[in-house]
């Protein structure tokens, strides 16, 4: 269910709920709701919270070099970006490196 979507149901009926309407003409199952063991849960959306490529931003704010799991760029298996506080993704240990046998730059981790 798209992400718009859900969050319409869900708040529709949940104002319903908040303002004591004691019997809901809304089926909440027909509103983005699930019944799990007489419990309501809202239905979570099948999309990322986020395009891909933004998930992939990460950026730390290490002040020495970035070679330990205390750098969140170097944890999550990322190189440091211009985007990183001090090392700006060029002068830590954690930097791309770049392939001098192309001539196109080249980023690896």
């Amino acid at each position: 269910m798209e992400t718009l979507e859900t969050a319409k149901y869900v708040l529709v009926t949940s104002a319903e709920v908040w303002t004591g309407e004691p019997d809901p003409e809304l089926k909440a199952e027909e509103w983005g709701w699930k019944n799990k063991d007489d419990f309501l849960y809202p239905l979570t959306s099948d999309l990322p919270p986020a395009p891909r490529m933004l998930l992939k931003i990460v950026k730390c704010s290490c002040r020495v070099q970035c070679s330990s799991a205390r750098c969140s760029c170097f944890k999550n298996g990322l190189v440091c970006t211009s985007a990183s506080r001090t090392c700006k993704g060029t002068m830590c240990s954690n930097s791309p490196k770049i392939d001098s046998n192309n001539d196109e730059e080249n980023l690896e981790p």
